[in-house]
Order: C-alpha cells, then structure tokens, then sequence
C-alpha cells in the first residue's frame, strides 16, 4: 500500500523498546507489538537489530518505513526478512520525513541573450532532450568562441519569485561534450541584475546529464561548489525575480548546453555516506593505548555504519583486512562494495579493465559479500573515472555488471537529495584525505563541510583509508583523534535528527534501482 494511503500513524519500534543493544527476544516482541497496533510503523534508529525468527505477522493496515542504515539478524546472520517485504518501504523515511515534494518553474519563452562569443543563440530547441522533464523543450544555448572566457548568456522573468534561504534550487541540464564548456553560471537578481545578484559557477567534468543544484549556504573550499556566492548586497530573504543562464566555452570551439527548467525544493534532511577505501588491517586494530578501541568499534559503538571499498586481492595479505574481519564487518551491519584495484591509466583496453572489474567482484563473492552489495556502488581507482576526455569505457563495463552507482574522489558541495540520481556514476565527496602537504582537508574543514552539509540538506560521502595513532604522514592516513572529532559531530548531528547516516546500499535503495542508460551520467 503507498504510503500516501495512510491516513494515521502508529508508534516507533523503538518506542516499543527496539534497539541495537537489546536481546532478540526484546527486538522481536517490541517489532511485533508495534505492528500489532496497525497504521505506519517506524524503526529509524540505526544498527543491526537481532531478532529471533522471520515470523513477523501483521493485517492490511500496517505499513512499516525503515530508515538508513537499519538491518536485521538471526542467530548472528545479518538477513533480509521476507516477512515484513509486504509492509516495508525501506528508505522511505526520505520521501515521508526528509524529503519535500519539488515545485517546478515554468520560465517563459521571453529570453534576453547577450554574447561575448560569436554567433550566440539560447532558443527553445528538442535537440538534446532533458529527461527528467520529458514534456519541457530545452533552452539550448549555442555560440562559437575564439578566445578564452567567451560566453553566451540568456536572462528571462520568473514566472513565480523565488523567496527564503530554506530552499534548494536545481537546473537539469544536458551538456553534449563538456570539453567544449569551461563554465556554466546559474545566478539569480531582484532588480534585474542592475545591481544585485546571487550566482554560483559550475565546473562539468563529464558529458551528458547534469544536474546543476543550488542553496542558500556557501561550502567552504569546493572546487565548483553548487553552492551561493552573494555579490552586490543580495541577502537570503530577497524575493528573486530574475534568472539567467550563462554558458562560457572552451577555447576556440563551438559548444552547446541545453537548460531545463528550474526546480524549486525545501532543503531535505541530510544524509552522509562514511566510506573506507582499500581495506587497511588499521581500521579493526587499536593503534593508540591513550585511545582503547579501534576505528570499527568507534563507529559501532556511536552507531555509524561504514560502507567498505575493497580490493579482493589484498584481503588476508600483510597490512590488510582478513577474511575474519570481513566477516565481523558484515555481520556489524556495514556494507561491503568493490574498489578498482590498478589505476585506468594502467588499464589500456577494455578487455584489460573488464578484467580488474570481473576479478574483483568473483573475490569478494567468494569472502561473502552478498550480490545486492556488490553491484550497490563501484570505487574508481585512485577515483579517477577517466584517462582523458571522453574516455567513458569504464562506465559501459559498470552497466554489463549492474553496478547501480559509482564513486569518484573528485570534490564537490552536497548533491541535493531530490536530484542526487542524476550524478548516478559520478557521485563525490566532500572530504577527507588530511592535509599533508597539499591537496586534502584539515579536520576543522571537514566538520565546516559537515555544518554545512546539514544545514543545506542533500547527500554528502567522507572518505577514509588509513588510521594512524601519530600524526598523519601522507594524505590518505587519518590520525585516530581526528576521526574522532569527525565521527562525534556526525553521531551528534545524527542523535539530533538532522543528518541520517547510510551506506552504500541504503543509497542505491533509494535512488538507483537500475544501472543508468548510456547518456546519464
């Protein structure tokens, strides 16, 4: 039954007296106590919740939402139980209590364009189709440049003004080869950009659907942050009443970028994906004696689940996980996905990266690691998707295996819940490679991103490697006491009920339910 359908609400699970830390028997009376009552039942709270069979009996007017984050296990088995399947809408808690329904603002076909490049255009034109508005025919701007930092821009009247900080705003756009773009600018005024404006600059790094999305906060430090910049004196409570697009090309080149229409949202409950790439043996051993538990059980005992890239070669060798911590990471509720193991640019043919991708899901099957995991979501090498430009092959080989999404190391601000699917094979991070002589985060900048991160909303992923007790020595180590300064802010944020904590699975659940097609990113 859809959720929409209920017309009342029963009580929590954990009011019942569910919990992580309870026995099976406690589990499995609260759950059943709490269907017994009828109407839409919650269970939100995070961890692994042991129970004592798959027996779970319930009527027509019960339905139960599952949040992020939550599994179940029998006799010390992290399963699926088949007898809530007819009541449950796992992860639907985003669409209940997290995310707010988008409003989409219809501009008119009155376009203002001005160009520094030559023969600019911005005309209605179905030549390159947005899919998320099938029934909307593009603005395609087009122009040909012959120098750096030529543009074409167009500038229309809302139809409907855009007021308060509290919101989230996202243009669909479809860019045919990026190559030819250096920027895209999406920016907003109250007078008409005489003197005011509010603008951000985006940066594409791949052909095809893009989804350019915008809030009222600014992310400190990201590269082409999908986030505000203020200019001139606009402020966040200013009704906006303009909007333009401006398009600058590369260098002496013709290119093209075709604009949906913009979508209006409420800022959603944020979410964090902690991720922990390569299977370092730190993450399950007590390195620091000031410091009595290991990395797992710091994120256990605070109730944060990890999601776990692994390269399968590694498994059971020095410095790295065995095949028993595999297991206890498995059974701990954390999810377990692939990691490229050789660099693309080591990878020259196909066959050779279809190869690495093959060996590594047949080795982590065999430690067992369930399917559903392993096709959840790909790490790229190093996080790098492509050796040049236009070099995709790697995406075509995540599709033949059914992998349902793809993370990049690339930096990049928060991707607004309602429009995180279309970064489907390109999803990236906000932190944390350490700041050791370049090119990471200190940690006070990786909680400012986290601030950040509940304060617009949307979906954001921290990446670990390696724990150390001693100070960092290189970016991909992370020294214990910074972990947990990180790991309280996210428990905290999270015992606050503004940020829930997922893995890669519970994302894919929401969002990916298939492989994207050729042209989604």
């Amino acid at each position: 039954m859809p959720y929409d359908s209920k017309d009342r609400t029963g009580i929590s699970c954990e009011d019942a007296g569910a919990s992580p830390d309870v026995s099976a028997e406690t589990n499995t009376r609260a759950i059943q106590e709490a269907l017994n009552g009828g109407g839409l039942v919650t269970l939100t709270k995070p961890g692994t919740y042991r129970v004592t069979a798959d027996s779970f009996e319930y009527d027509s007017t019960a339905s139960m939402i599952v949040g992020p984050g939550v599994h179940f296990s029998i006799a010390g088995n992290r399963q699926k139980l088949g007898s809530l399947s007819q009541a449950q809408f796992r992860g639907s808690l985003k669409s209940s209590k997290m995310r707010r329904k988008p409003t989409v603002i219809t501009t008119s076909d009155t376009w203002t364009t001005a160009a520094t490049a030559s023969a600019g255009t911005a005309v209605r034109s179905s030549t390159y189709r947005v899919k998320t508005q099938p029934t909307v025919t593009p603005l395609l701007l087009t122009g040909t440049s012959s120098g750096a930092g030529q543009y074409v821009r167009a500038t229309n009247t809302l139809t409907t003004t855009i007021t308060s900080r509290k919101i989230a705003i996202s243009i669909p756009v479809f860019i045919p080869d990026y190559t030819k773009v250096a920027s895209i600018t999406v920016s907003v005024s109250y007078d008409g950009f005489a003197s005011t404006s509010w603008a951000t600059i985006y940066t594409p790094e791949f052909s095809g659907h893009h989804v350019i999305g915008l809030s009222s906060r600014i992310v400190q430090g990201l590269t082409a942050g999908l986030q505000w910049t203020t200019g001139n004196g606009a402020t966040t409570e200013t009704p906006f009443t303009s909007l333009r697009y401006q398009v600058t090309l590369a260098t002496s080149v013709t290119g093209s970028v075709a604009f949906g229409d913009p979508i209006i949202n409420t800022a959603d409950q944020a979410q964090l994906l902690i991720t922990v790439d390569d299977g370092e043996a730190t993450f399950m051993r007590q390195l620091d004696a000031a410091l009595p538990w290991s990395p797992f059980e710091y994120l256990v005992n605070n109730g944060v689940p990890a999601t776990h890239f692994l390269i399968s070669s590694l498994i059971d060798t020095a410095n790295y996980l065995s095949t028993t911590d595999v297991q206890q990471l498995l059974a701990a509720g954390h999810c377990i996905c692939p990691h490229g193991e050789t660099s693309m640019a080591s990878l020259t043919t196909d066959a050779a990266r279809r190869a690495d991708v093959a060996a590594n899901i047949a080795g982590l099957s065999a430690l067992g690691v369930p399917d559903e995991m392993l096709s959840a979501m790909y790490a790229y090498p190093n996080g790098v998707f492509e050796v040049s430009a236009g070099d995709t092959s790697i995406m075509q080989i995540l599709r033949d295996y059914g992998f349902r999404s793809a993370r990049t190391a690339s930096r990049r601000a928060t991707v607004p819940n309602h429009v995180a699917p279309h970064r489907q094979y390109h999803i990236p991070i906000i932190g944390h490679y350490t700041e050791v002589g370049g090119g990471g985060e200190t940690t006070a900048i990786t909680q400012a991103r986290l601030r950040d991160l509940v304060e617009t909303g949307g979906t954001g992923v921290i990446a670990f490697h390696k724990f150390v007790a001693g100070a960092a020595a290189t970016n991909l180590e992370i020294q214990l006491s910074e972990l947990q300064t990180i790991i309280d802010d996210v428990a905290g944020y999270r015992n606050d009920g503004v940020l829930a904590t997922i893995t890669a699975l519970d994302l894919a659940n929401m969002y990916y339910p298939s492989p994207p097609d050729s042209d989604t990113p």
